[in-house]
Parts: structure tokens; C-alpha cells; sequence
């Protein structure tokens, strides 16, 4: 008969033979041992515990679990954890924050910033990135987006590391356009780095120590910390100097203090608020090089952070008891509406641009490409606003999106008269006024106007517009709109 195996002694094991072998103790055997060691066992800290875990271990060869990629499972679980606290303790922070300010009366005056940083490409195995772009916008909700109050560049990062050109080059033509750096080994990225430090001391508030706490996009935020710490690590010694905290979590905390009410139940409200991207093609936000024809402004990053600055101020300036203004708080091609709370049913938005075209108006022709880009690289120009965000991957938020909201009940002249002037800027005021009591023909016959005892007939052109023709209504404060939608063979809403 073959002798009977013994399993490999495990940390509970080892700790009930010491238990008992200790004097002033007498068991009869190990079951007698393992029964009084139990109660011990469950006391102990995990400090207590690890001596008895690593003798275990080493019995059993010394031989800890691997990933498939050859990583130790102990570590790879105890990042997870440390990554865990930090989220938890970035929201705890910008929680504690916004509440404060709110008490004192100075979220309205209190300064944001908001980052974005487009990139050339990534190498792994320095765990570092190779910037193209930086922007930094410094804005407030009581005074909107400042020119003054924007610094951007465009970075030269030096040489691409061996082997990267292609793939730095590909995704330069899917994304921002940048011309990359084959044969240029010079950087400035040091110079850069000391501006937009200098430009942070002059935005923050007096008397503020420490640095304060950059916005990024949630998808980005890991990449623009990256690229500042390396930098803070290579020219002053201080990796840790930059906090960049995700710009939804933010978001969510303001737009819920400054109503005095949890009119945004979870995150996902402000992740679909930026999601909607409503001010991706207004003229006269991107830079130089990204207005030109043949660049994609949508990707700028000076874009990118202005926009994210009008979405804050769309959600968050009419409960403060803040005017809109145009070019401040929103583009200066948008209709600012008549402002309104958030219990007033609806939330008041700004209106959409007029313009909401694709089309830029051009500055500079498409052979003064390479030109413009030395001029934007030039670090000694005045400062200008921008959001830092990294589009480095397949992850950018989609460029052209649509309200998708359901039909509800008791619609609101005010959103009637907003969306009419952002459909057609051109039609009269009395049908702005009716648009709310529009009545709609059975069959594919003509819509009609029901005011009074006079009708109006509307425009040939608008009887099949669907809603994929209307620009997005943009931003909301947790409440579903209305959604007009293509009109079927027997009339009426769908």
C-alpha cells in the first residue's frame, strides 16, 4: 500500500504546531492544537500574520503566483489596491474642496484648471510619452474663459524613440495633424515647463503654497500626469509635484453643490454632459496651426479645454445667479437664453452656435502649415487658455453626438423658442412664441401652427427633418427632453 501524503503545511498549520510546541501549553495532538488556534487565528493583524504566510511559502518552494505576462499576482493586487485609495481619496479631496469654497461664498470667484496635452506616441518601456501639444485654461464661473487666462504651445519633444516614427506618424494623421519630429533634435520642452509653471503662480489664488489641482478628462488625466511628472522630474527633482484629478468627478461634485440638491444621481450625468462634445466645431476657439484647412480643430487641445470650461459654465452659472455672456461662457456665435434654476423644470442652456458648421474660416493657407507651427512652438509668445487632454488612443470622445433623450410631457415654451432659434435663427417671433403649441396634420400634409384661431404653415424645407438634422440640445441637469423625431405615415410624433 502506498504511504499516504501529507499536504504542504500552510500558514494556519505553522502557526498551530507553534502554538503547540510553546510552553505553559499541552495539547494532545495537532487536532487539539488547531481547535484552540482557531480563535487566535482570526484575531491576529496581517502584520501578525506575514511571518507564518512567508514560512509557508518558502516550504512551498518560494514559488509565488504568475500572470500569464510573468507579473506576480500579490503585486498586481496590491497596485489595484493603492489605485483604488488614491481615486477614492482624489474625489474625498475635490469633494472637501468645492464644499468649502461653496460655504464661503467663493465658488463663483474660485479658479479651475483644466489640461489637455496631445502626444506623438508612448514607449513602454519607460513608461513615458512624447508630448506634441499642451494647453492650460484658468477660468472662473463668475468671469467665464479669458484670453489672457490661456497658455498653449506646441512642444518639440526631440528626437521619437527607435522605431516609433511610423506609429507617431499615423496617429498624427488620425488625430491632431502635428507635424512629427523626424530629423529635429532639439526640445523645448524645458522652456516649456518653467512657462507653465510660472503662468500656474500667477492664476492660482494669493497666498496659496502648494500647487493647484489640474482637470483633465477622465480618459486622459493618466497621461497628462505622466508627461508632467516626468518633466517636474527631469528639470527640478520633484516627480510629485502635479495633482491631475479627472474632470467628471469634478463636474459631478459642482453641478450637485451648486444646486443644493443631488440633481445628478452618479457620475455618468457629467461623463455624458462632456460626452456630447456640443461646441466641437465652433470657429474661433482652436489655435493657429489647427484653424488652418487642412488641420482637424476638434482635436486642438486649446479646443479641447475651452470647450470643456463652457460645458462647467452651461451647467453651473445660472444656480450661482450668473449672466452668460457670450464669448465668455459660452462662444460668441451662441444665443444666450434667458437664464433659469434647476427647479425650474427644464435647466436654462446656452443655445447652440448659429454656425454650427464643420468649416473654419481659414487664417492661413495650407502651405503655411509648417510655418504657423514655428510660430505656435515660439515660447515666448503671450500666454493663451487652453485644456490639456490626451488623445493618444481609440478612446476619444466621438465628435459628432446627438441628443438621444425620450419624449416627455409639460415642454416649456423657453426650450420651444431655444431650440427653434438654433434649427433657424431666421424665422419670426410669433412662430417662436407658437412653436410650443404646434399641432401636426394627419398623413404627410402640411404642419401647421395652432395660435389662436389663425394658423401658419411651416417652411417647405422643415416638413422631413428628422432629429439627426437639428444640432444637439447639449447640456442637461438630470432632467429627459423632448426628442422630435421623423414624422411617420400617419403623422405625428414617433
Amino acid at each position: 500500500m502506498a504511504p499516504k501524503k501529507h499536504g504542504k503545511a500552510n500558514a494556519f498549520i505553522l502557526f498551530s504546531q507553534e502554538l503547540m510546541s510553546s510552553p505553559g501549553r499541552k495539547y494532545n495532538n495537532l487536532k487539539d492544537a488547531i481547535a484552540a488556534a482557531g480563535p487566535l487565528w482570526t484575531q491576529m493583524s496581517k502584520d501578525q500574520k506575514r511571518p507564518y504566510e512567508e514560512r509557508a511559502r518558502s516550504l512551498k518552494g518560494g514559488q509565488p503566483k504568475l500572470t500569464c505576462d510573468g507579473r506576480r499576482v500579490d503585486e498586481l493586487t496590491h497596485e489595484m489596491h493603492l489605485k483604488q485609495e488614491a481615486e477614492s481619496n482624489a474625489r474625498q479631496e475635490i469633494r472637501n474642496l468645492l464644499t468649502l469654497a461653496h460655504t464661503r461664498n467663493e465658488l463663483a470667484t474660485g479658479t479651475f484648471f483644466l489640461v489637455h496635452c496631445n502626444i506623438f506616441c508612448y514607449l513602454g518601456a519607460e513608461d513615458r510619452f512624447w508630448p506634441a501639444e499642451i494647453a492650460l485654461l484658468a477660468f472662473d464661473l463668475k468671469d467665464g474663459v479669458k484670453p489672457e487666462n490661456v497658455f498653449h504651445r506646441m512642444v518639440q519633444p526631440g528626437p521619437l524613440p527607435i522605431g516609433y516614427k511610423f506609429d507617431a506618424k499615423k496617429h498624427s494623421e488620425e488625430t491632431h495633424l502635428i507635424s512629427i519630429p523626424f530629423d529635429d533634435d532639439k526640445s523645448n520642452m524645458e522652456t516649456i515647463y518653467y512657462e507653465l509653471k510660472l503662468f500656474i503662480e500667477k492664476s492660482k489664488p494669493q497666498g496659496s503654497k502648494n500647487m493647484p489641482i489640474l482637470y483633465a478628462h477622465k480618459t486622459y488625466s493618466k497621461v497628462v500626469q505622466n508627461i508632467l511628472n516626468t518633466w517636474a522630474a527631469d528639470y527640478e527633482d520633484a516627480p510629485n509635484m502635479f495633482k491631475v484629478y479627472d474632470l467628471q468627478v469634478m463636474l459631478y461634485f459642482l453641478r450637485n453643490i451648486v444646486a443644493d440638491d443631488q440633481v445628478w444621481p452618479s457620475l455618468t450625468f457629467s461623463n455624458r454632459e462632456l460626452e456630447k462634445d456640443i461646441y466641437a466645431y465652433e470657429p474661433g476657439i482652436a489655435c493657429k496651426y489647427h484653424s488652418s484647412s487642412n488641420s482637424h480643430p476638434v482635436y486642438c487641445s486649446k479646443s479641447l479645454v475651452h470647450r470643456y470650461a463652457y460645458v462647467i459654465c452651461d451647467n453651473c452659472c445660472t444656480d450661482l445667479n450668473i449672466e452668460l455672456i457670450s464669448g465668455q461662457h459660452v462662444p460668441k456665435e451662441s444665443r444666450v437664453p434667458k437664464a433659469a434654476s434647476s427647479h425650474d423644470g427644464f435647466s436654462s442652456r446656452s443655445s447652440l452656435s448659429s454656425r454650427h458648421s464643420r468649416k473654419y474660416d481659414s487664417e492661413f493657407d495650407s502651405d503655411a502649415n509648417s510655418e504657423v507651427w514655428e510660430t505656435e512652438s515660439n515660447t515666448s509668445s503671450v500666454f493663451s487658455v487652453n485644456s490639456l487632454t490626451s488623445n493618444f488612443d481609440e478612446n476619444f470622445p466621438s465628435l459628432d453626438r446627438r441628443a438621444t433623450s425620450s419624449n416627455t410631457s409639460g415642454q416649456r415654451s423657453g426650450f420651444a423658442q431655444s431650440y427653434v432659434g438654433a434649427v433657424n435663427p431666421s424665422l419670426s417671433n410669433s412662430f417662436e412664441n407658437d412653436f410650443s403649441e404646434l399641432s401636426l396634420s394627419q398623413g404627410r400634409g402640411t404642419r401647421k401652427l395652432a395660435s389662436g384661431s389663425a394658423s401658419q404653415t411651416l417652411p417647405e424645407e422643415a416638413e422631413n427633418v428628422s432629429t439627426l438634422d437639428f444640432p444637439a440640445l447639449g447640456t442637461g441637469r438630470g432632467v429627459r427632453r423632448p426628442q422630435w423625431r421623423k414624422l411617420g405615415s400617419h403623422g405625428g410624433q414617433e
